[in-house]
């Protein structure tokens, strides 16, 4: 967490507040309409009767929809926030469900991406690429079904020099289908120094458009057959924690499906909140992250006010064709952001996936590494912060179980 004298003084934060107020103003009208009052819902506004607008009319485009509106409004407002009120802690409080409708938003009906379900093969695949890596493996001679090859391998579409896939040192099982039925059946029997030629055709309805309906001719050489026996034995030996097969292959289908839910929480339930419905913001809460990201800038670019030389310059070496886009972008994106936490709480509180204050501190501290207490990681980086994590996290979960209910079902 900054210290108050790493922050700009009340007088740059009054700028930034100010700026901030006209740029949310004008991104938020094209929703609200012009009799939509930001500058009603800031707190510790008071006259100072001098006109801001002579100071910062030629850093706006009075021309923008409502831009001049609000511009007379500040000419007699000054924003009284001071650099210890512009901290994580201070951010509005607000409830999701009040600006966000999820009554299109089912869980149940989402469905587990193949990639992302954690099957017995998958499982087992891993289970092997341990047992490799520790070379819990015999070396064989020839190779039978469930027995591991390791390979090069070429893919070329007929008629073409150049292979479309070219792989080396990778190890496929035999008989596990990891290549075309055809291509797969002539692994069985084969031996180290072998080499495999043949050509397959891809169906016209195969789902990858690159394949679909054309022939490649595969080339594939054996660089070794293993095989990989798994024994209570083998499992004790690895200091997993686990003393028996079952035990293991319980242990590496909970550690797979842990990895999962990140890859689910950026594809399904992406998928989930593209159902949710944002009905309106919280133009405090948004006006707070827009401000934070002020501060972080003129931090950032050494500046004490926005209206500095030195904030200007650096805001255009970011890529920004102005302090206008600057501000613009900032703003725009700050919503975007918004829009997402807003839309992942709401449905968690939809469905009791929240979590109180006492679950909350227990649950981040299993997820963060490198923190000793929930309120460090506050500081850090917000209880909003931590509450949108576990409830992505969760969502996440939810989902998941049901893929599995599913697949059991089927």
């Amino acid at each position: 967490m900054k210290n108050k004298t790493d922050l700009p003084k009340a007088g740059t934060i009054a700028i930034a507040g100010i700026w901030a107020m006209a740029t949310i103003a004008s991104v938020l009208s094209a929703s609200h309409g012009s009799g939509y009052d930001v500058l009603d819902k800031i707190a510790d506004f008071t006259s100072v009767g001098v006109s801001l607008e002579e100071k910062i009319s030629d850093r706006i485009d009075a021309s923008t929809s409502d831009m001049t509106y609000y511009l007379k409004r500040l000419d007699t407002l000054m924003c009284d926030y001071r650099a210890e009120k512009v901290t994580e802690e201070t951010r509005p409080e607000y409830d999701s469900l009040k600006y966000v409708d999820v009554s299109a938003c089912d869980i149940s009906k989402i469905k587990l991406s193949d990639e992302n379900r954690v099957t017995d093969e998958k499982v087992m695949n891993f289970i092997y690429e341990v047992l490799k890596k520790e070379k819990k493996y015999t070396e064989k001679d020839m190779a039978e079904e469930g027995d591991f090859v390791n390979l090069d391998y070429t893919m070329t579409e007929k008629g073409n020099l150049k292979p479309f896939v070219s792989v080396t040192d990778e190890t496929r099982t035999v008989g596990h289908n990891t290549f075309p039925d055809k291509i797969d059946a002539l692994l069985e029997g084969t031996k180290a120094g072998d080499k495999v030629e043949s050509e397959y055709e891809f169906p016209d309805d195969y789902g990858d458009e690159a394949y679909a309906g054309k022939v490649f001719e595969y080339n594939i050489k054996i660089n070794g057959v293993y095989d990989i026996e798994l024994t209570d034995e083998v499992v004790s030996s690895l200091s997993n924690g686990a003393d028996t097969v079952d035990g293991y292959k319980k242990f590496i289908k909970n550690y797979l499906e842990y990895l999962a839910l990140n890859d689910i929480g950026e594809n399904e339930v992406v998928e989930l909140c593209n159902e949710a419905v944002v009905k309106s913001y919280p133009e405090d809460v948004l006006t707070y992250d827009v401000q934070q990201e002020f501060v972080k800038t003129m931090n950032l670019a050494g500046a004490n006010s926005m209206e500095d030389d030195v904030f200007e310059d650096y805001v255009k070496k970011q890529g920004y064709d102005s302090l206008e886009d600057y501000l613009k972008t900032t703003t725009e994106n700050a919503k975007k952001n918004l829009e997402k936490e807003m839309k992942i709480l709401a449905i968690a509180k939809e469905n009791d996936l929240w979590l109180d204050d006492e679950e909350l501190g227990k649950e981040i501290l299993n997820q963060a590494t490198g923190y000793t207490s929930a309120d460090d990681y506050y500081a850090d980086y917000s209880k909003y912060h931590a509450q949108y994590v576990m409830a992505k996290f969760n969502i996440a979960k939810e989902i998941q179980k049901n893929g599995k209910q599913f697949e059991g079902a089927g």
